[in-house]
Parts: structure tokens; sequence; C-alpha cells
């Protein structure tokens, strides 16, 4: 028998699998070559939902970064609060490019939104479209992957990766 579940929880299910398959690739791949670029830490921070859209408060600073031994500087946290200020929409992740400074254990760094497209075409929506030109404006890089199965049963995708830090090029 032929059966086809509910087209909403199908997207639901396909933006899971897409952002597993880039959590996997960022932590397995990605780095490491980032890392190779002087970056001491590279941490990435999915599933934004359950920090209920406050990153930058001290909650969020307290659960993501001080359980990991992490002290993040007053100015990287004043990045993060003017990204969560600028952002109208709840991006997929964001990435944490580290380095340490002359004041252990304090990191100071760069942060990335992450965006993952899974399905047929890697398409933006208009209303995080501009959400993303007004972060890449004030100096940010949007990383947006887009995810291709090849094979569910041999666990096979293809991953296309794009850097995006003009606006011109969204």
């Amino acid at each position: 028998m032929l059966y086809s579940i509910n087209p909403k929880r199908l997207s639901i299910l396909k933006g899971i699998i897409g952002e597993e398959v880039v959590r996997s690739y960022i932590n397995e791949v990605l780095s490491i070559k980032l890392k190779r670029e002087g970056w001491n830490k590279v941490i990435y921070c999915g599933n934004l939902n359950r920090y209920a859209f406050n990153w930058h408060s001290k909650t969020f600073i307290e659960n993501f970064f001080l359980r990991k031994g992490i002290h993040p500087t007053p100015a990287l946290q004043r990045k993060l609060k003017e990204l969560s200020e600028t952002l109208t929409n709840v991006p997929d992740g964001f990435l944490f490019k580290l380095r340490k400074t002359s004041n252990p254990p304090f990191v100071d760094g760069e942060i990335e939104v992450i965006e993952v497209k899974y399905g047929k075409t890697p398409r933006i929506h208009p209303s995080q479209k501009e959400s993303y030109k007004a972060i890449i404006e004030k100096g940010y890089t949007l990383r947006l992957f887009y995810v291709r199965t090849i094979s569910i049963d041999d666990n096979k995708f293809e991953i296309f990766e794009k850097v995006i830090k003009n606006i011109n090029n969204l």
C-alpha cells in the first residue's frame, strides 16, 4: 500500500534531517577547516527556538557558554545582542568562531548566522531575506547550506555551502 504523510509534517521532518546533516558536517568537516584558519574553538548552536529568541540574555550565555567553560568577552556579548535585536526571524543556528584572548578564560570571536534549506530548491523566504540583508549590512556573515538527499537508505547527502557577506549575493 502506498501512503503519504501530511505535507506540513513531511516538511518539518525534511528540515530536521537537513539540520542534522549540516550539524554533522560542521562538527566533522567545517570546524577542522576553520581551526586551520586560526580559530581556537568552533561551536554550532542550532535549534534556537528553545532559547525563546533571547540569545543575548544572561540565561542563554550561562546555559550555552558558561556550562561549556567558555567566557565570552563583553564585545562578543554585544555582538550577540546586536544580532538578536536585528534579526526578525529565527535562523537555523549560529556558528561561533572563537579565539582566546590575553585575559584567560575569556574568548572573543565572530558569529555567523546559519540557514539550512532542504529539498528541491534552496529558496530563502522573502521575510528571511529582509532579516538577513539587515545583518549582512551590519557586517555579519550568513552561511547558507542546501542539503539534497542522494539516498536515505545509504545515508548519502549532497551539501552545497554558500558564505554570504554581501547583500548582492543573497
